[in-house]
């Protein structure tokens, strides 16, 4: 699964740089950021697959990806940290394995951020060679700043893909599967989970 997050506020607080500072998340919030498998669908138990450090190029995708890193690069991205999960089944059984990805990228400041947020959901509208029939907006209320959602259909499956930031920290949650094997609120709750997380923090 390919996987898989301002400037009016910096004036706002021009003069108080501490205060804002102390707001930032930092790349050693970046693994508990990603670590909790998803818990939805009801009755479906993920195992973790990976955790780990990736690459900006691993980000973006696309006939532009060079164009993108740069771009996320001059952005001000600090680090990325990604985790995937598995399940053996899912809701109707075996056949029904689902995958799940989130991914924290974390920048220097809420502005960097910001403008990648775009920058990946670029890359994300883009299909690239996996067939299937397309991608379509997909509602994205409750997560983060700038918030985007799509789900793709692909000739294996579907997968819904969200992307937000919070704070300096952009956020990326995907789950993919079978038609069918699962919701699309499913694949929002877990979204809602890991932004639940960030918030916090």
């Amino acid at each position: 699964m390919p996987l898989a997050l301002g400037a009016a506020a910096a004036s706002l607080l021009a003069g108080c740089g501490a205060a804002e500072h102390a707001s930032l998340l930092r790349a050693d919030d970046l693994p508990a950021l990603v670590a909790t498998p998803p818990r939805t669908p009801a009755g479906v138990t993920f195992r973790t697959v990976s955790s780990r450090r990736i690459a900006v190029d691993d980000l973006v995708a696309g006939a532009a990806r060079r164009d993108r890193s740069r771009r996320l690069r001059a952005a001000g991205l600090v680090r990325a940290f990604e985790a995937t999960f598995r399940s053996n089944a899912g809701p109707r059984g075996p056949r029904d394995a689902l995958g799940a990805a989130a991914t924290a990228v974390l920048f220097a400041d809420e502005r960097g951020a910001r403008r990648a947020v775009s920058i990946i959901a670029e890359s994300e509208r883009e299909l690239g060679p996996l067939g299937g029939d397309g991608i379509v907006a997909v509602p994205a209320a409750g997560l983060g700043r700038g918030a985007w959602g799509f789900r793709v259909s692909l000739l294996a499956g579907d997968a819904v893909f969200y992307g937000w930031h919070e704070r300096n920290v952009v956020l990326l949650a995907a789950m993919g599967g079978p038609a069918g094997a699962f919701a699309e609120d499913d694949a929002h709750a877990y979204a809602d989970a890991l932004e639940a997380r960030a918030r916090t923090r």
